[in-house]
């Protein structure tokens, strides 16, 4: 069965479109910016977040408001946005901490990720209850996963996924917590990176079997696949078992090889542990000559919504036949050799694999060709 996806939406700190967020990372641009005493945690920070002026006006926290930038975009790429009220379209949500600052505002019940569901469901009248992805920072992408087995098992003809995370207090002081956040701009994969930097963002996407609902569509989904290392809470397995079963069954659930896939979006957070995680795993899939970039260096880490997000910017890079540099990386810091980019390529490339791993030991590969 071809599933398709397509009328993507999505607003970080570099814009409110997968195309305008596309060009300022492809011009050389990073959202990310010095907070001095971030959220007065006595340290400045460097974080990727959203000006209030790129969201739209109207009642509702910074998240429900990213949200309606987002999913505004989806129904503009809709031939017929009545779809979204069948009963065989599904919604799935993805996001690690939702509107988490209603907790410092006593009203504990709208932190709750399940809100960001009802949101949205009420906004589109959609006739199913959402489904909440909260698998770190793997949600995004196991969002798309967990969708195209959706339409794959006959429980939905159509698939509405949308990711989102803010920059908040809480969040951050958990990463200040492990020192793990980075005193300028994250630099993956490089031998000088000292950590990662958050970012907020919000995306939305539609996964169907029928591409005649898309005004345009924009990439197939070929196959993925989600698996645990079970090495530590907030470390990864040095060996990338996690990454590496995913991959693997990545490629068996896309019946294609490794030596099929023209480009590797990765994770990429810049600390020394995932890096080196991944590049152990993607050298036993003797993956080392694909292009790889991470985007975490244009607008941070943005947690439930980066599996998503990024997905939705490698698809537009394949559209464009441009792989974007990977911001910061100037000199190989890994113990495998991989094929990071350190310049923008062009060429002519049809299929991207995109991974993410996260706490907990989880992992995610998803692969998408170009059509």
């Amino acid at each position: 069965m071809n599933i398709y996806l397509g009328a993507s939406g999505a607003i970080n700190p570099l814009g409110n479109s997968v195309s305008s967020i596309f060009d300022a990372m492809k011009s050389g641009q990073t959202g990310i910016a010095k907070f001095p005493n971030a959220f007065d945690l006595g340290k400045d920070e460097f974080l990727g977040i959203i000006d209030e002026k790129l969201l739209p006006k109207g009642e509702g926290s910074k998240i429900y408001r990213m949200l309606n930038s987002s999913i505004q975009q989806t129904l503009e790429g809709l031939t017929d946005t009545s779809i979204l009220k069948s009963p065989r379209t599904r919604l799935i949500v993805c996001s690690t901490k939702g509107d988490i600052d209603e907790l410092e505002k006593g009203n504990p019940s709208g932190a709750n990720l399940s809100r960001l569901g009802e949101h949205i469901q009420r906004k589109l009248q959609m006739k199913n209850e959402p489904l909440i992805v909260s698998s770190a920072c793997i949600s995004g992408l196991l969002g798309i996963i967990n969708g195209a087995r959706m339409i794959q098992q006959n429980l939905a003809d159509h698939v509405l996924v949308v990711g989102a995370d803010l920059v908040t207090k809480f969040t951050l002081s958990g990463f200040i917590s492990f020192y793990a956040t980075a005193t300028g701009v994250s630099k993956p994969y490089d031998a000088d990176r000292d950590g990662i930097n958050l970012g907020e963002a919000a995306a939305s996407t539609i996964l169907s079997k029928d591409p005649s609902i898309f005004k345009k569509v924009e990439a197939e989904y070929l196959g993925g696949a989600s698996a645990n290392d079970a090495n530590h809470i907030s470390g990864p397995s040095r060996t990338g078992e996690g990454l590496f079963r995913s991959v693997k069954n990545a490629l068996v659930d896309a019946s294609l090889s490794a030596k099929s896939v023209d480009y590797i979006s990765a994770h990429g957070t810049a600390t020394s542990f995932n890096d080196e995680m991944e590049s152990i795993a993607f050298d036993r899939h003797k993956m080392n000559e694909i292009p790889l970039n991470s985007f975490k260096g244009y607008f941070g880490h943005t947690l439930g919504a980066a599996g998503l997000l990024e997905s939705l910017i490698g698809i537009e890079s394949l559209r464009n036949n441009t792989l974007l540099k990977s911001y910061g990386f100037e000199k190989q810091g890994t113990s495998k050799n991989i094929n990071v980019l350190s310049a923008n390529k062009g060429g002519s490339f049809n299929t991207m694999l995109k991974t993410a791993s996260g706490f907990g030991g989880s992992n995610a590969a998803g692969i998408f060709r170009k059509v």
